[in-house]
C-alpha cells in the first residue's frame, strides 16, 4: 500500500509513501471503513508528501466520497484533515468536501501537519502500533 499507515491514541494517520492511484485511494478507504477501529476513531489524517506523483481522477474521488459515507455511518463524528502542498492534491481535496466529504465528517485542507494535528486535537506525536 502506498501509505504508512499509523494507529494512534485518537486517531489514524496515513503518510504517503510512494505513486498514489485512484484505487489505492478506494483501498485505503475501504479498510478504515471495514477496519473494527473506526467506531472510536476521532480523527483521520491523510498526508501527502510533497512531489510526491498522485494518479487519482475525479471518479475515484466519488467512489472514496461513497464508501466514507458508509464509514460515517458507523462514526458519524470523525474529523478528517488532509495535508498537501500540491495544487492538484489540494484541488482533487477541495473536489472531495465539495461532493460532501463522508457526509457528517469534518474535512479541512492543511498545508502542515503540525496546522493538521492542532486542528484534530492530537498534538502529541504519532504512536506506533
Amino acid at each position: 500500500m502506498p501509505f504508512v499507515v499509523t494507529w494512534e491514541s485518537e486517531g489514524v494517520h496515513f503518510l504517503q509513501d510512494g505513486k498514489i492511484s485512484g484505487e489505492d485511494l478506494i483501498s485505503c478507504a475501504t479498510n478504515l471503513c471495514d477496519n473494527e477501529r473506526l467506531p472510536e476513531l476521532k480523527y483521520k489524517i491523510v498526508e501527502f508528501v510533497e512531489g510526491a506523483e498522485f494518479e487519482a481522477d475525479a471518479e475515484s474521488i466519488r467512489r472514496v466520497v461513497a464508501v466514507d459515507k458508509a464509514g460515517a455511518e458507523k462514526n458519524p463524528k470523525m474529523k478528517v484533515a488532509i495535508v498537501a502542498t500540491s495544487s492538484l492534491i489540494i484541488g482533487m481535496a477541495r473536489m472531495y468536501e465539495l461532493s460532501g466529504g463522508a457526509g457528517t465528517w469534518d474535512t479541512r485542507i492543511f498545508e502542515t501537519l503540525d496546522e493538521a494535528r492542532k486542528w484534530v486535537g492530537a498534538l502529541q506525536p504519532s504512536v506506533k502500533g
